[in-house]
């Protein structure tokens, strides 16, 4: 036991005179940076949610407009004298009712 006291002597003497490292800026940081994800996570969800309905027309795999279409109708949709006439037209076919029925050839 003896001979542990000069070594935890010389540990102890060597913390004392080590230069001081405070971990609270990384600490900190840490904690800013969790923040930033949690706040990162919460708009990609609500992003998601906010075009969910609109991805199978817009999705780069397999979305049914090509992307001029897609420019073409955000231009439509800029303009209310065109946006009401064009897309109201539109959006009657998609309103709840019987279905549509296509003839077969």
């Amino acid at each position: 036991m003896e001979s542990v006291v000069p070594e935890l002597e010389a540990v102890y003497r060597e913390a004392i005179a080590s230069p001081f490292r405070s971990s609270v800026p990384r600490s900190w940081e840490e904690l800013e940076r969790e923040q930033l994800i949690v706040l990162l996570g919460r708009a990609y969800e609500e992003l998601r949610d906010r075009t969910e309905h609109g991805r199978p027309l817009i999705d780069e795999r397999g979305g049914m407009l090509t992307h001029e279409q897609q420019r073409g109708l955000m231009r439509i949709a800029a303009r209310p004298w065109l946006r009401r006439p064009v897309l109201g037209s539109i959006g009657r076919l998609g309103a709840s009712g019987p279905a549509i029925r296509t003839i077969s050839p």
